[in-house]
């Protein structure tokens, strides 16, 4: 799963992923906390579910009359879903927990219990709030940067342009069977809940798909007209039309382009600008994106391959894969090859230029792991960012 996000570089589409697949039980726990899930019939997805109560809440609230929208915070998510079983061994349905949260909100209830002895640490002092919330508080942390939910002041609530999305995983029937096996079975032996795990990730793998979820550029950098202002006109080609998911791939090479030509002309090399151009193309790959020139005094091109990640808030995730077609080039044309790693976020775009990656690699610069390619790594102090230019 962490090589698709190298591969692809969409952070919501990856936790979209991750969340649509992540439940109980499931891979990330222990051999007996997966005993005592299976003991009490535990059967659910939390982004599935938190979705469902978001939506059943809408509902109520508009049969009520009311002119609100649902919204669930860390805590409530906690005591009325993480940690009510009988919700989440489906003895009760979000319609019931909607209405549990909307009736102690409004009549008060407290939920957080210092005395309570659930909440107790292995010493016997009781946890604090954020540390009995946390768990629930980081789902609905990735599900806002999965562009799922929005935050407002610590209470969540549907993302209004992603009803496709939305609905997915409200309607979403898929589960991991392999546990199956051991409910209601009186001693079950933890080696076999651990011999299921490879079969839970080969699941989870298979299940990958680079067309699903993909994010909607426009959602992330805002509307076209903004984007055009920002990036100048090639952008237009990559955003406009339904507003569906558009290819990070060639937005990031679109705004690269803009940039290129804007330091060439700023660096007085006008007859260079009208050559910068983007030659990789779905039938021809020659190992980088966009021929562009050094600029230096020299007739010397820059070949330039772009990495573009996008998320919802600002994310210091520096990786990238590169294919072996583009680690060969890169070792043949050294000094004049550039990777240009891209990060847009609804809060910056962050540029850093490597230059030569091959020889970053034999200096310890940047680390590279082969895998079909090459996947580099590097420390977030080791470049500076690089002004994005407009093309004007």
């Amino acid at each position: 799963m962490a090589s698709f996000l190298y591969e692809n570089q969409d952070l919501p589409q990856f936790l979209r992923f991750f969340l649509y697949s992540f439940q109980f039980p499931g891979g990330h726990m222990k051999p007996q906390d997966l005993k005592d899930i299976i003991l009490h019939n535990i059967r659910f997805k939390p982004a599935k579910a938190i979705i469902q109560v978001l939506l059943a809440g809408n509902e109520i609230l508009s049969k009520n009359g009311e002119n609100k929208i649902m919204s669930i915070s860390a805590e409530e998510a906690t005591y009325c879903i993480f940690n009510d079983i009988r919700f989440t061994s489906g003895k009760i349905k979000p319609h019931k927990v909607a209405q549990t949260i909307i009736y102690n909100r409004k009549n008060h209830i407290n939920y957080y219990n210092i005395h309570d002895q659930k909440i107790k640490s292995l010493r016997g002092k009781p946890r604090s709030k954020g540390d009995v919330t946390r768990y629930a508080g980081d789902i609905l942390y990735y599900m806002e940067i999965a562009n799922l939910l929005d935050d407002h002041h610590g209470y969540f609530y549907l993302k209004g342009n992603e009803q496709q999305a939305i609905t997915l995983f409200s309607q979403d029937k898929t589960f991991f069977n392999g546990y199956e096996q051991f409910y209601g079975v009186t001693n079950v032996e933890i080696s076999a809940l651990s011999k299921v795990e490879p079969m839970l990730f080969e699941y989870v793998n298979q299940s990958l798909n680079p067309e699903l979820f993909k994010t909607d550029i426009r959602s992330i950098l805002g509307d076209t007209a903004e984007v055009d202002v920002i990036f100048g006109d090639r952008i237009k080609e990559v955003v406009q039309g339904d507003g569906t998911s558009k290819d990070i791939g060639n937005l990031g090479e679109a705004i690269v382009c803009g940039h290129e030509k804007m330091r060439l002309k700023i660096a007085g090399y006008d007859d260079f600008v009208r050559l910068v151009q983007i030659v990789d193309t779905p039938a021809y790959h020659p190992g980088f994106d966009i021929d562009s020139y050094e600029g230096d005094g020299t007739e010397d091109h820059r070949y330039i391959e772009v990495k573009t990640t996008i998320s919802k808030k600002a994310i210091q995730m520096y990786g990238f894969h590169m294919s072996p077609n583009e680690w060969r080039v890169a070792n043949t044309i050294r000094k004049h090859y550039c990777v240009y790693r891209l990060m847009l976020s609804e809060s910056k775009r962050v540029l850093l230029i490597l230059r030569d990656p091959v020889n970053l690699y034999k200096k310890d610069i940047i680390e590279a792991l082969p895998r079909d390619g090459m996947e580099i790594s590097f420390d977030s102090e080791t470049f500076k960012p690089t002004e994005i230019l407009t093309w004007q």
